[in-house]
């Protein structure tokens, strides 16, 4: 069902899928089950790798690949990920389904899915019981509190363009949806701020515009700042959010020296992250200022994802570029390191990590975009 979901990502990804179409790599991936299988387990398709330039680091390992599950189909493709607030189960969103995997065991099991929830990106609620899914104009709320997610509604965004992204505020209170088109003038991109007041049934509050494209939108753990990366124009806006009934903007547009296409927030600080390379800047959110900007994986390029560890000592980036070559990055955060690589037989299209529960400190990956296998879900276990 390619026509289900809007592809407001697929542009770049063209030049890869197209490479792997035309036979220019000789990658196999690994045998795998069948996609509606209870979770049918493949070998690791994620490998660790060395140094960018080839050599070993002398650093030991942080994280360990596991075997990963397949959960899409041959012609659907990964889209987003999110992980419970327990730190239990993990929710792989793709073009035709919504599957719920234990993050407990490994191989991850599928333990739920649901054919009526499919979209762009997922948030979930603190408390376990409620996601929230993009597609196009629609919002589906959806009760994750079994093991099979139930559709409760779906409703408008209330927004004039496409939502990019989706967010809910570390308190729980509010959901924060980017929207936006390519064209830079009226009112097409901004972000809607949602009342969960009742989480079943998302209201309307305010919303403030952004740059051109916010593909990527981040909250501080406080709530008192909501930073949105602006893909088309290479730039981040910063808007206080002490009271979200009533936002006000820090910094409407500040530029940055390279395209953007994630955002992810260490209390007031936050990490824009790049696509054409893997270049990270760093910007104050308390002022909307670049404090410095490193590329966190010379020669390789930047991708869809960037997260920061629950303690905050640790991003994870994704990197859209043709396997075998690195895909997963693992940096240290205080001086943007790369400490970890990984290198893989799928393009990564989601990142989630765990911050409590029996999973904590483990990151997680969707992969398979194109034409690329397998799509699955794997886990990274943090080592002692």
């Amino acid at each position: 069902m390619m026509n289900r979901v809007h592809r407001h990502r697929a542009a770049r990804l063209a030049a890869p899928v197209l490479a792997l179409a035309a036979g220019l790599t000789t990658l196999t991936g690994p045998a795998v089950g069948a996609p509606d299988g209870p979770g049918a387990a493949t070998s690791p398709a994620l490998r660790a790798l060395g140094d960018a330039r080839g050599g070993p680091r002398a650093e030991a390992a942080t994280f360990a690949s596991d075997p990963g599950t397949q959960v899409s189909g041959p012609n659907t493709f990964p889209r987003d990920l999110a992980v419970s607030s327990s730190g239990r189960r993990a929710f792989a969103l793709d073009e035709d389904r919504l599957a719920v995997l234990d993050v407990t065991r490994r191989p991850s099991p599928v333990v739920g899915r649901t054919g009526n929830v499919f979209g762009t990106d997922i948030a979930v609620r603190r408390g376990g019981r409620w996601a929230y899914v993009v597609n196009d104009q629609q919002l589906y709320v959806v009760d994750v509190r079994r093991q099979r997610p139930r559709l409760a509604r779906v409703v408008s965004t209330r927004t004039p363009t496409d939502a990019l992204d989706v967010v809910v505020a570390p308190d729980g209170r509010h959901l924060y949806v980017a929207y936006g088109s390519g064209f830079p003038t009226g009112r097409g991109n901004g972000v809607r701020v949602l009342s969960l007041r009742d989480p079943a049934r998302p209201q309307p509050v305010a919303r403030f515009d952004t740059g051109t494209f916010p593909q990527g939108i981040a909250v501080s753990r406080d709530g008192d700042r909501v930073v949105t990366a602006n893909a088309l124009v290479g730039d981040v806006t910063v808007a206080n959010t002490s009271n979200p009934a009533r936002p006000r903007i820090v910094r409407a547009r500040l530029d940055l020296p390279f395209d953007v296409e994630s955002v992810a927030m260490v209390g007031r600080t936050a990490y824009a992250y790049g696509d054409a390379d893997a270049r990270v800047a760093v910007v104050s959110a308390t002022r909307g200022r670049l404090q410095r900007v490193r590329n966190i994986a010379p020669g390789n390029e930047g991708g869809p994802d960037l997260i920061a560890s629950g303690d905050g000592r640790l991003l994870f980036a994704t990197h859209s570029q043709q396997p075998p070559d690195r895909v997963v990055s693992v940096v240290r955060r205080s001086d943007l390191t790369s400490v970890q690589a990984f290198q893989g037989t799928s393009f990564p299209r989601g990142l989630a990590t765990a911050t409590t529960g029996p999973a904590a400190g483990d990151f997680f990956v969707t992969a398979g975009l194109g034409l690329s296998e397998p799509k699955g879900f794997f886990p990274f276990s943090r080592t002692p």
